[in-house]
């Protein structure tokens, strides 16, 4: 099974302001959360890479 990479990014929306943004298949999705808001909060998780491939978000 082919896995995408993970990778996390910062971008900043208009109406929102910061946020924690991945991108899959070629769109840019934002996965900022109340649980993860930040990078600094992602990257207390013990595995981020996980995180960020499964965390559900919005294509901006």
């Amino acid at each position: 099974m082919k896995r995408e990479p993970s990778s996390a990014g910062f971008g900043t929306r208009t109406s929102e302001g910061p946020s924690l943004v991945t991108l899959r298949e070629g769109q840019l999705v934002d996965i900022t959360s109340k649980a993860v808001p930040t990078m600094r909060d992602l990257l207390y998780f013990d595995d981020p890479a996980a995180h960020v491939r499964s965390a559900q978000g919005w294509v901006i």
